[in-house]
C-alpha cells in the first residue's frame, strides 16, 4: 500500500444485485465487514482538515566538543524552546531525532518522555511554553583525515548547531548557513556555527587541515606471524599492521626467502591485492612489491600474506621469516603449531621470548612467542615418531566382462605413536579407482590420496588422513581397484593389494568363481562359505567388518583368510578354466558392478553401480553449467562462469584447465574459495586439492563482445579441462533489443526460437508484437491508456536461474550431452533493425511518389513488380530480412493510395480539373476510404510502439479500489446516498484496502505508555543479569499490559519482576514469544499527565533487549 505521506486511495462504491452473487465481479479477494463498521473505517482515514499549529519546537539548539583522540562528539547538550496551544497534555513527537539523548528534562522538573509501541519518539507536552533540556553525544565515522557525523535533529522552526573544535580542524557542512572559525577564548580551539533553519538534518564533515610533511613516507608496523607445521609442507600466515606518516604510499615490499611460496596477498577478510616479484641481481634477496588500491597514510588495514614451503625435517630446521622493506619494526608476535605426527624436542630462538606453550590438544602442540627484533628467527628440533599400526581387512573380488574388480574395507588402529597416513602395496596390473571413507554419511576422514610409483614400477598407494591414528581412534577406508583379466590364458593368477607398516594384519577375501572357471588356491586356505562356521572359527566370523557382509553369503561363495605378524601379506587369487565348460564361454555383458559377494544374473545390471564405476574410474564432472551475459554490439566484455560439480568428493592431484584467446580469466573458486592458479600461456594449473576433497570448480572469465554492425556472429571459447563431463548446460542473457536467430552450434535450445508475428513481417516497422493490444480510436479507455499508461503488473518471480541476469534481460537455456569446445551463435540488433525497416519505407514512399510525379510510363508496371517481389521476400525469406522487406512492402502500398491531387503540380492539377478528373467518383471514394484505414492502423501502430512507464512504487499513489454494496436495485442506488440492503448489511472491502486503513488507524492511536530507559547489569559470578526500565503510564487509571519481546530467557525465581519494588507475576503469551506484564489501574488524584513506573527483571541466562 502507500505510505503514511502519499495521497490517499480512490474508494469508488459498486451497487452490485444483492439477490445475485454470481453477478458479482470477482476481480479481486474482499472481505465482508458491517456496514457501519466500513463507514467509521472509513471517516476514521481521511485526510486531516487544516488545523491551527498545536505543540511544536520553535527554536532548538545543540552544542558539543569535538574530541580528536577518539572521534566523539562529547559534552552535548541539546536546548529546546516548546510551545503549545492546547491546554490540556498532548504527546508531541520529536522525529525524526536520533542523538542519543539523556536526562531530558524541562527547566521547571523532569519530562515525561519515551519511545511508544509503535517505534517513535515522543514527549508529553503540558504547557503551553517551556524549555527542555538534554544532554547527548555522537561517535563519528572515520574517512581519511575526516571524522564525519550524520545528524538527525527533532522538526523546529529555527534550529542551529555550535560545535567546539582543535584549531587544525575546519568545518564543512551539507545544509544551512556556516560561520568560522570564531574565536572561543580559550588557546587552540575554534568556534564554529552553522545556523540550519528549519531543515532537520545535516552532514558534518571535520577535516584535519594538511600539515607540511617530508616528501619520504615513513611506515612503522607491527606484525604477528603464524606457522602451522605439518608432516608435508609448511603452513605460514603473516599479518602486518602498518601505519603510514608524512606522506602516503602506493606499494610496499616484502623479503620472504626462497623456497617459500607466496599464494595469496589481500587485507584481512577482504578483497587480494596484486603484487609482483622483483627483478633482483646475485647475491641480493628475493622481494615482492604489494600494490595498494590507492595511495595510503595513516593507518592501513591488516595486509595479510599467505605461504607455504615443502617440509625438510633436518635435524635443525629454521622457520622461514617475512619482514617489511625499509619499515620501522615495533612489536610482534609468533605463533607455532605442530599438528602430529610431527613432535618438537627443543627450540633455539634469537630476538624472541617464549610467552606459552600449550599441549592439552593431542594433535596439535602450540608456542606462542613475543617477537623484539625485526630480523628474529626460530630453530626447532622436530621428529617423527614412529607409528605401529594394526589393519582388518574384508576383499571382496568381482569378476567383470574384461577385469576383474576388488572392493577392499581395511580397518586401521595404532597401538602406539601416532600416524596421519597409511599405506598399501597396490601389486604391478592394478589399477585404484577411489578411496574414501566409510560409513558415506559421515564426516570425511580421507584427506588426499595417491598412488606413487617407484623405478622398478611397484606402486605404493599413500592416503592421508584428517585426523590422527592414535590411541582408540580408528579409521575405516574403502579401496576401490581393478586389473584386466586373462581370458585365454591357462591359468589367471595374480596378488592383492595389501597394507604396510602393519605389525599385524589380517584380512578375509570373498570371491566366486566366474562363470567357466575354477579357484586354483592349492597353496591359500580358502573354505566354502557354507562350512566357514566349523573352519574359520568364531573371532574371525564375529569380526565387524565380516559379520555384517555374512548372510549374503551363498553356497557357492569361497572365503581365504591371511593373517601375518611383523611381515606384509601377499595374498593370491589364481583360476583356472572349468574343464565342464567351453575353454572359451561367452561373456555376458553389462555384469552387475556390485561391491559386495553377493550372486548376480550376469545378464542384468544395476544402473547406479555402473554409474558408481564409470565415477570411480578417475575425475568425472557430473554436471557443467554455464552462466553467461552477452553485450553484443557493446563496448564492454561478455561475462561468463563455469561452474564444474564432480560425482563425488575427488580427491586427486593436482587440475590443470586451458582457456583459449581472446578469453581472459577473472577468478577461479574451488568449493567456494578463491584461488589463485599458476599461469603457463594459455594452461592454468590449480593448487593442491584443498582439505575434504574437490566438489566444485568454478572458472569466471570474460571475453571481448562483438561490435558489428546490424549482425553479430560470436564464438565463445569454453574452458577445456581434462576430466570427462557428462553433461551441459548453458544459461545465457541478452540485452532486450537483441534477437537470437538460430541455435547455438552443437547445443539444443529448450525453449523455441521466437518467430516473427506476420504483422511486423507484412507492415515492417507498423506492425505489431502478437502480445500487443490494439488501439481502439473510438474508445475513451484507450486513448486514457495511450497519454497515461497503467502501471505495470507485478511479474512472476524469477526463477533461481534467471537471478543472474539483469532485469528485463531475457535468459534462454541450451544442453549438450558434453562440453563443447567452442560455441557459436548469431544475433541481430532489434533496433538497428527497425531503423533499417523505417529507411525501408521512407524510401519505397519516396520512389513511388517520384514516378507518380514525373508520370513515369511503366510506372505502374514497376510498382506491381516491387510489391509483388516484396511480397515473395515477406513469406520466403529469414525473419530479419522480412521485417525490412516488409517496410518496404507497406511504403510502396501507401505510395499507391496516396491521391494524385497530393502528388501533381499545380498546372497538372489544374489541367485536370478541367477534364473533370477530381471529380467525387467511387473510386476517389475507394482511395478515400484505403487512406483513413492507413491512418487508422499508421496511429494504432505508433500508439503501440510506445514503451509503458513502470510504476515506481508496488502501488502508485491515488490507486482507485471498488467496494461492493449488495442493494435491492442496483440502478435506482445513488452515490450519494450509500445504503446497503437490509437482507445483506455488509460492505465487500478490498483485502488490500482493508488492512491499510487498520494499519493507519494502528499508526494513529494514541499510545497508551513510554519507555523512557532500560538499564541492564550483567553479574558474571552469578551469571546474573539485571534488567531495569523505566515506563511512563500515560493512562494510570486504566489498566496496562507491557510487552517485552524477551525469548527464552530464563527468569531468577517466582518473584524475579518487581514494579517499584512490589512483585508483579509475569505471564508468557499465547504465541509463546513475549513476556507480558499486567499493570491494574491506579487512582491518581491532581497529576498533570501520568506516573511513572521502574520495572526490574532478574534473569539467570542471556537477555534479548525489547524491540522497539
Amino acid at each position: 500500500m502507500t505510505n503514511a505521506d502519499d495521497k490517499p486511495p480512490t474508494v469508488r462504491h459498486i451497487f452490485v444485485p444483492v439477490d445475485k452473487p454470481e453477478l458479482w465481479p470477482k476481480d479481486v479477494e474482499r472481505t465482508p465487514i458491517p456496514f457501519d463498521d466500513y463507514v467509521q473505517l472509513r471517516e476514521s482515514n481521511q485526510p486531516p482538515r487544516p488545523a491551527r499549529h498545536g505543540a511544536h519546537i520553535q527554536w532548538q539548539s545543540l552544542s558539543a566538543t569535538f574530541d580528536p583522540a577518539r572521534g566523539v562528539l562529547t559534552d552535548g547538550r541539546w536546548s529546546a524552546e516548546v510551545r503549545g496551544t492546547e491546554k490540556q497534555s498532548r504527546l508531541m513527537s520529536l522525529e525524526p531525532l536520533d542523538l542519543p539523548i539523556s536526562e531530558l528534562k524541562w527547566s521547571d522538573g523532569d519530562a515525561v518522555w519515551g519511545t511508544s509501541p509503535s517505534g517513535k519518539t515522543l514527549l508529553l507536552v503540558d504547557a503551553a511554553d517551556r524549555r527542555l533540556e538534554g544532554r547527548f553525544s555522537r561517535q563519528g565515522r572515520h574517512l581519511h583525515r575526516t571524522w564525519q557525523f550524520d545528524l538527525r535533529l527533532g522538526t523546529a522552526t529555527v534550529s542551529e548547531l555550535k560545535l567546539r573544535v582543535p584549531a587544525k580542524y575546519s568545518l564543512k557542512c551539507s545544509a544551512g548557513m556556516l560561520r568560522g572559525p570564531l574565536t572561543s577564548g580559550e588557546e587552540g580551539w575554534r568556534q564554529w556555527q552553522v545556523h540550519l533553519g528549519s531543515q532537520s538534518r545535516c552532514e558534518v564533515l571535520v577535516v584535519e587541515s594538511p600539515a607540511v610533511a617530508p616528501t619520504e613516507p615513513v611506515v612503522v608496523y607491527e606484525q604477528t606471524s603464524s606457522y602451522v607445521l605439518r608432516e608435508a609442507e609448511v603452513e605460514v600466515q603473516c599479518e602486518i599492521n602498518a601505519e603510514v606518516f608524512h606522506t602516503p604510499r602506493a606499494t610496499l615490499a616484502f623479503t620472504v626467502p626462497d623456497d617459500l611460496s607466496i599464494y595469496s596477498i589481500g587485507f584481512a577478510g577482504d578483497s587480494r591485492l596484486n603484487w609482483r616479484e622483483l627483478p633482483r641481481v646475485p647475491g641480493q634477496p628475493r622481494q615482492v612489491e604489494v600494490t595498494l588500491p590507492e595511495p595510503q597514510i595513516g593507518r592501513v588495514r591488516a595486509l595479510q600474506l599467505l605461504g607455504g614451503a615443502t617440509a625438510k625435517w633436518e635435524p635443525s630446521f629454521t622457520l622461514p621469516r617475512i619482514t617489511l622493506v625499509n619499515g620501522w619494526f615495533t612489536s610482534g608476535r609468533w605463533n607455532v603449531s605442530v599438528d602430529a605426527p610431527l613432535v618438537w624436542r627443543g627450540w633455539r630462538p634469537a630476538g624472541l621470548r617464549l610467552i606459552d606453550v600449550n599441549a592439552t590438544s593431542p594433535t596439535t602442540r602450540r608456542l606462542s612467542f613475543t617477537q623484539f627484533l625485526a630480523d628474529a628467527s626460530l630453530g626447532l628440533d622436530i621428529s617423527i615418531p614412529e607409528a605401529r599400526l594394526t589393519s582388518h581387512g574384508l576383499l571382496r573380488l568381482t569378476a567383470r566382462e574384461t577385469t576383474w574388480r576388488l572392493t577392499s574395507e581395511w580397518l586401521w588402529q595404532s597401538n602406539s605413536g601416532a600416524a596421519f597416513a597409511a599405506r598399501c602395496r597396490v601389486p604391478i596390473g592394478w589399477e585404484v579407482l577411489d578411496v574414501q571413507s566409510l560409513p558415506e554419511s559421515a564426516d570425511s576422514q580421507v584427506r588426499h590420496w595417491d598412488v606413487v610409483k617407484d623405478v622398478t614400477g611397484e606402486q605404493t598407494l599413500v592416503i592421508d588422513f584428517t585426523t590422527p591414528l592414535e590411541g582408540q581412534a580408528t579409521h575405516r577406508v574403502q579401496v576401490m581397484a581393478r586389473r584386466p583379466r586373462a581370458l585365454t590364458a591357462e591359468r589367471d593368477s595374480f596378488e592383492l593389494p595389501t597394507p604396510l607398516d602393519c605389525r599385524h594384519s589380517e584380512q578375509l577375501l570373498i570371491v566366486q568363481a566366474p562363470s567357466g572357471w575354477r579357484w586354483d588356491g592349492s597353496d591359500v586356505e580358502t573354505v566354502p562359505a557354507a562350512t566357514a562356521s566349523k573352519r574359520l572359527g568364531s573371532p574371525w566370523l564375529d569380526f565387524e567388518l565380516w559379520k555384517a557382509d555374512a548372510p549374503t553369503w551363498t553356497a557357492t561363495t569361497l572365503l581365504s583368510r591371511a593373517t601375518q605378524i611383523d611381515t606384509p601379506l601377499r595374498p593370491l587369487a589364481a583360476f583356472v578354466p572349468d574343464v565342464t565348460q567351453p575353454a572359451n564361454p561367452p561373456v555376458q555383458p553389462n555384469d552387475s558392478a556390485v561391491t559386495r559377494a553377493t550372486p548376480t544374473n550376469d545378464s542384468t545390471s544395476s544402473t547406479d553401480a555402473a554409474f558408481r564405476e564409470a565415477a570411480t574410474e578417475q575425475l568425472v564432472w557430473t554436471t557443467a553449467e554455464l552462466r553467461s551475459l552477452i553485450f553484443p554490439g557493446g563496448d564492454g566484455d561478455d561475462a561468463h562462469v563455469l561452474s564444474l560439480r564432480a560425482a563425488q568428493v575427488a580427491r586427486v592431484g593436482r587440475l590443470e584447465f586451458e582457456l583459449p584467446a581472446p578469453a581472459e580469466l577473472v577468478a577461479v573458486r574451488m568449493n567456494g574459495v578463491r584461488t589463485e592458479p599458476e599461469r603457463d600461456d594459455q594452461r592454468f594449473r590449480l593448487p593442491a586439492i584443498p582439505q575434504g576433497g574437490l566438489q566444485t570448480l568454478e572458472i569466471q572469465y570474460r571475453v571481448p563482445s562483438d561490435r558489428d554492425f546490424l549482425r553479430n556472429r560470436q564464438a565463445l571459447p569454453v574452458p577445456r579441462v581434462e576430466a570427462p563431463v557428462l553433461g551441459f548446460r548453458w544459461l545465457f542473457a541478452f540485452p532486450p533489443d537483441a534477437r537470437l536467430t538460430e541455435e547455438p552450434s552443437g547445443l539444443r535450445l529448450l525453449q523455441p526460437l521466437e518467430p516473427t508475428p506476420w504483422s511486423r513481417r507484412l507492415f515492417g516497422p507498423l506492425g505489431r508484437d502478437e502480445s500487443a493490444k490494439w488501439f481502439n480510436p473510438f474508445s475513451d479507455l484507450a486513448w486514457e491508456e495511450l497519454w497515461n499508461p497503467p502501471a505495470a503488473k507485478a511479474t512472476d518471480e524469477k526463477s533461481p536461474e534467471s537471478l543472474f541476469a539483469p532485469p528485463g534481460w531475457r535468459v534462454r537455456e541450451a544442453i549438450a550431452a558434453t562440453l563443447p569446445a567452442e560455441i557459436t551463435w548469431l544475433t541481430w540488433s532489434g533496433n538497428q533493425v527497425r531503423v533499417l525497416a523505417w529507411i525501408g519505407m521512407l524510401l519505397s514512399v519516396s520512389v513511388g511518389c517520384v514516378l507518380r510525379v514525373r508520370r513515369a510510363k511503366p510506372r505502374v508496371h514497376i510498382a506491381a513488380f516491387w510489391l509483388g517481389l516484396c511480397a515473395v521476400g515477406v513469406v520466403l525469406s529469414a525473419p530479419v530480412y522480412a521485417e525490412a522487406l516488409g517496410g518496404c512492402f507497406v511504403g510502396a502500398m501507401i505510395a499507391a493510395l496516396i491521391p494524385r491531387r497530393l502528388v501533381m503540380s499545380y498546372a497538372n492539377q489544374r489541367e485536370a480539373a478541367v477534364r473533370g478528373a477530381f471529380e467525387a467518383t467511387v473510386a476517389f471514394q475507394r482511395v478515400v476510404g484505403a487512406l483513413i484505414v492507413s491512418a487508422g492502423i499508421l496511429s494504432s501502430a505508433f500508439a503501440a510502439q510506445e514503451p509503458p512507464v513502470a510504476a515506481e512504487t508496488p502501488a502508485p499513489k491515488g490507486e482507485m479500489f471498488d467496494v461492493l454494496i449488495p442493494v435491492d436495485n442496483p440502478n435506482a442506488a445513488k452515490n450519494d446516498q450509500v445504503r446497503p440492503s437490509d437482507k445483506l448489511p455488509l460492505a465487500f472491502v478490498p483485502k488490500l484496502l482493508l488492512q491499510h486503513w487498520r494499519d493507519r488507524q494502528a499508526e494513529q492511536a494514541e499510545p497508551t505508555s513510554l519507555l523512557e530507559s532500560a538499564r541492564y547489569e550483567v553479574d558474571w559470578s552469578g551469571s546474573a543479569v539485571r534488567a531495569e526500565f523505566v515506563v511512563h503510564r500515560l493512562r494510570p487509571r486504566e489498566p496496562l499490559t507491557l510487552r517485552f519481546p524477551f525469548v527464552t530467557v530464563p527468569l531468577a525465581g517466582a518473584n524475579a519482576c518487581t514494579v517499584d519494588g512490589q512483585p508483579r507475576p509475569v505471564m508468557v503469551n499465547e504465541t509463546r514469544d513475549a513476556l507480558l506484564l499486567e499493570l491494574p489501574a491506579v487512582d491518581q488524584t491532581g497529576e498533570r499527565g501520568g506516573i511513572s513506573s521502574s520495572v526490574s527483571s532478574n534473569t539467570t541466562g542471556e537477555l534479548t533487549p525489547p524491540r522497539s
